[in-house]
């Protein structure tokens, strides 16, 4: 597929792996950049928790959930951001039974009046589980087994043929070579920007 840009006369397409050299040059491909004014726009990838037994399993993340094909009978969604509810929800819509299991709030980065009003109508629509966190995942059968603790400490095991993890996203940004650069990264790997999203690096911008 023939990207819109690479015929574009006034940009040039690097296919390869990015990583700063010094403070505003770039490498890509042994060839050395450097431009007036750098963006640095990685994105972000899934942020999957630590839960004994959950790597190796065919859990799905964002990406997954997005692209299978396959429509699971019950699944369980582990988180309450705005990932885990919209794509829980469209699941739940197209008929799967969908679980939710929530460590404290949903949405939590919403206003409180919102977060609660939504809570109440989201319960009502699905199958909400609030403090609670899984402990331990283990998957036989096609089916995955997920022992969740409650606020009490009492334990259960829940089942579904899919798990869904969408506990947050984390910053493509360690493996971009900013420690050659002044860009500065808070302690969660977030690039550090001013109010015109201009780095520490002059001339080196994060969207």
């Amino acid at each position: 597929i023939k990207l819109g840009y690479e015929s574009h006369a006034n940009i040039d397409l690097y296919q390869g792996q990015a990583r700063f050299a010094e403070g505003k040059v770039i490498e890509v491909n042994e060839e050395r950049l450097t431009a007036d004014k750098i963006y640095i726009a990685t994105g972000t990838r899934p942020s999957v928790p630590r839960i004994p037994g959950l790597e190796g399993t065919p859990y799905m993340t964002s990406r997954e959930a997005l692209r299978t094909a396959d429509q699971p009978q019950k699944m369980i969604v582990i988180g309450g951001g705005y990932i885990a509810v919209e794509l829980g929800h469209f699941y739940g819509a197209m008929g799967t039974q969908v679980d939710f299991l929530v460590r404290s709030s949903m949405i939590r980065a919403e206003d409180s009046d919102i977060r609660e009003q939504f809570e109440q109508d989201f319960s009502s629509r699905h199958k909400v589980h609030f403090d609670t966190s899984p402990t331990k995942v283990e998957y036989r059968d096609e089916t995955f087994f997920v022992t969740v603790e409650g606020k009490d400490g009492q334990e259960s095991v829940m089942e579904a043929d899919s798990l869904f993890v969408a506990t947050g996203v984390e910053p493509n940004t360690d493996d971009l070579g900013l420690e050659y650069t002044s860009v500065n990264r808070n302690d969660k790997g977030w690039i550090e920007v001013d109010d015109y999203l201009e780095t520490a690096e002059a001339g080196v911008y994060a969207l």
